[in-house]
C-alpha cells in the first residue's frame, strides 16, 4: 500500500538516498482513481523505489510548489530533486518503461546496463 504524505513529511521523504515516486492525485477525480491501482502496482514490481501518494487538494501549496495543478501525476525524485515527471492515466506499460529509463541505475545491474545498449 502507498504510503501517504503530509507537508510535514514530504521534504523528508522524497530526500533519501533512493529513488522516490510521489503519485500526485485527487480522491474526488476519476482519472487518479482510474490511475491508483496502477501506482500499486508498480510499487510491487519496483521495490527498491519508494512509493508516496500527496492529495493535491489537501495539500495545495505542495502541489503547488511540484507542479502538479494536473492529476494524476507522478513526479520521479532522486535526493530531493526533480528527474521526471508522468502526467496523466497513461498506459501502464509505458508508464513503467519511463520510470526504467529514469532510474536505470538503480533497477539494472552493470552486467544488466551493460548488455542493455540502445534499449534503454
Amino acid at each position: 500500500m502507498v504510503a501517504e504524505l503530509n507537508d510535514e513529511t514530504f521534504n523528508t521523504k522524497i530526500s533519501v538516498n533512493k529513488p522516490t515516486i510521489v503519485f500526485f492525485y485527487k480522491k474526488d477525480c476519476e482519472h487518479s482513481n482510474a490511475f491508483a491501482p496502477k501506482v500499486d502496482k508498480l510499487e510491487k514490481e519496483f521495490p527498491m523505489i519508494k512509493f508516496y501518494k500527496l492529495d493535491v487538494d489537501e495539500f495545495t501549496e505542495l502541489a503547488k510548489d511540484n507542479n502538479a495543478s494536473i492529476v494524476p501525476c507522478l513526479t520521479l525524485f532522486r535526493i530531493g530533486r526533480e528527474i521526471g515527471k508522468i502526467v496523466g492515466n497513461e498506459d501502464y506499460d509505458l508508464v513503467k518503461e519511463k520510470i526504467s529509463t529514469h532510474f536505470k541505475d538503480y533497477i539494472f545491474s552493470d552486467e544488466e546496463l551493460a548488455t542493455a545498449g540502445d534499449k534503454m
